[in-house]
């Protein structure tokens, strides 16, 4: 063993570049350090790295060398111990992060509830316990009533909120074992297995009911809503998932056909219904194209001097693969798909046109009252389509009125006034149809730039029997009198219907008492003929 002091040994070219005769020692701790670092990053064993380093260095003392290979144990540890918190935390972030993918495939962001992939999986591992124990699940489709109103009217954030309170309330009511799931916007899954029969169902679909009865706290603002549920049985109505929920939808909806806020079991009748559906809206945008729809014309008669003094523009539809398709069916279905916007300019440009002709021919005066649905009316450029319309055809606005819903005047957002706004400043006279039937407010009248109210049919339809339907009428008359506002009564048939009209002084009315709606040759003639006719005499053409 050497036994040379430190001193004593002559420096090497590497002390001497650093500098000192405790530089090397230095530069030994430094460098055990280093390697075993190496050899742990690299995997390498540790032990055998710092063998080879210390045979590298055999003329040092040996304390000096244990001191170095202490020192670097202590780095290498703490090293160690780093590496492992490092690990053990990059490994929770992994776990985290799987976590909440997990979490966004299978459940709803918003309200917590399982989306629809989830609740597939918890329906196909029910549906297969049911085939083995021979019972039966039911699968309800919900969908809140009106949501869209509620949304424009309070905005997207109340929405949301509303959604997620809805959701908590039913998922908080039902009972054990039933699944909720969120199927997207505001429609709603429900999984009920385990059940004796339909009435089971039933009963679930009546508990939805009861939940949402009491009115939901939304920034201060009570709001009530309601829903309309199908229902879908197991293994009556489908034998996996999703034709269940496939035959929910369709009972819902028809549930929503029949006036909201009531559940329906799905049916046969309901599958044939939803092709229907299909045909009419593919026949609709075919037809379209090839310029198969008409308008037919019904006058709107002064009660007093029988005279016409507008007609009001009536859509009909003769499909060639469905034949003649009501209004009341087709309508809903371009308004649904959209095409009530073409659809609607193509009226407008007929009619005016028509009109036009005739007020340069033989029937000077007439005024032109079409109905402009509320899909229609959000068209940003409906305002300026109605203005070209009228000096194309040659008509001044005076000559227009515009037959609203109140569904244009719930939604009462800022740009709903303004285009109300710009078509009464053109001239256009604006009337609310079908008066009394909706959310009928007072304050509308006040509010928008309203010229007559339309009195619905079925206030007229026992106006002779029924006394309150009798006074209906009469405070609506006296309300429009009041205000500087006409009334059209419609749906009237008779001439003891009419002459309750005229002795409540309201000035116009329409309906099968004076005619039916005429094709526009018939009508022309018909006025030609009957100019001034007395309005208590029945037309029969």
């Amino acid at each position: 063993m050497d036994t040379r002091k430190p001193q004593d040994i002559p420096p090497t070219k590497l002390e001497r570049t650093l500098g000192g005769q405790r530089a090397m020692v230095d530069f030994s701790i430094v460098a055990v350090v280093a390697m075993v670092t190496y050899a742990v990053a690299a995997q390498y064993d540790a032990f055998e790295a710092l063998v080879s380093l210390v045979e590298g260095y055999e003329e040092y003392e040996i304390d000096e060398i244990l001191t170095a290979v202490l020192v670097s144990a202590v780095a290498l540890a703490v090293f160690a111990g780093r590496r492992i918190a490092d690990l053990r935390n990059e490994v929770s972030q992994r776990q985290i992060l799987l976590a909440e993918v997990e979490a966004l495939a299978y459940f709803d962001e918003l309200t917590g509830l399982p989306n629809r992939n989830l609740f597939v999986q918890h329906a196909q591992h029910e549906l297969a316990r049911a085939e083995r124990d021979r019972s039966m699940v039911a699968v309800l489709m919900l969908d809140l009533d009106r949501f869209k109103q509620i949304n424009d009217t309070f905005g997207h954030a109340a929405g949301d909120a509303l959604v997620a309170q809805v959701a908590t309330r039913i998922n908080d009511g039902m009972r054990q074992g039933d699944i909720v799931g969120r199927f997207g916007g505001d429609e709603f899954l429900i999984l009920a297995p385990d059940l004796d029969g339909p009435f089971k169902a039933a009963a679930t679909a009546r508990r939805v009911f009861e939940l949402l009865r009491t009115p939901f706290v939304v920034d201060g603002r009570d709001i009530f809503v309601s829903t309309s549920i199908g229902i879908a049985l197991f293994p009556d109505h489908g034998q996996d998932p999703w034709e269940l929920i496939h035959a929910a939808d369709m009972a819902m909806y028809g549930s929503k056909e029949k006036g909201r806020n009531r559940f329906g079991f799905f049916s046969a009748e309901l599958g044939t219904e939803a092709e229907l559906h299909l045909a009419i809206a593919s026949g609709l945008r075919r037809d379209i194209e090839r310029g198969n729809l008409q308008l037919h014309y019904q006058p709107i008669v002064d009660t007093h001097t029988g005279s016409v003094e507008a007609v009001e523009a009536l859509l009909r539809w003769s499909s060639d693969d469905l034949g003649p398709v009501q209004p009341d069916r087709f309508i809903p279905v371009a308004e649904e798909s959209g095409l009530i916007v073409p659809i609607g300019e193509w009226v407008l440009q007929e009619a005016c046109q028509r009109v036009a002709e005739w007020r340069n021919t033989a029937l000077p005066g007439l005024r032109l009252a079409v109905n402009v649905s509320s899909r229609q009316f959000r068209d940003a450029g409906f305002v300026g389509m109605v203005s070209r319309t009228l000096a194309r055809n040659g008509l001044a606005p005076i000559d227009l009125e515009m037959e609203i819903t109140e569904r244009v005047l719930i939604e009462d957002q800022p740009e709903t006034l303004e285009k109300l706004w710009s078509l009464s400043r053109m001239g256009i006279k604006l009337s609310i149809d079908d008066f009394g039937t909706g959310y009928s407010s007072l304050s509308y009248l006040k509010k928008f730039p309203i010229s007559l109210l339309n009195i619905d049919r079925s206030f007229v339809a026992d106006v002779t029997e029924d006394p309150e339907d009798a006074a209906l009428i009469v405070a609506i008359v006296a309300m429009a009198r009041s205000l500087g506002l006409d009334a059209v009564a419609e749906g009237v048939e008779s001439p003891d219907q009419l002459a309750f009209l005229r002795d409540q002084a309201c000035p116009y009315a329409q309906g099968y008492c004076f005619s039916r709606p005429l094709t526009p040759e018939a009508l022309e003639n018909l006025l030609i003929e009957q100019r001034g006719q007395k309005p208590d005499r029945l037309e029969t053409a």
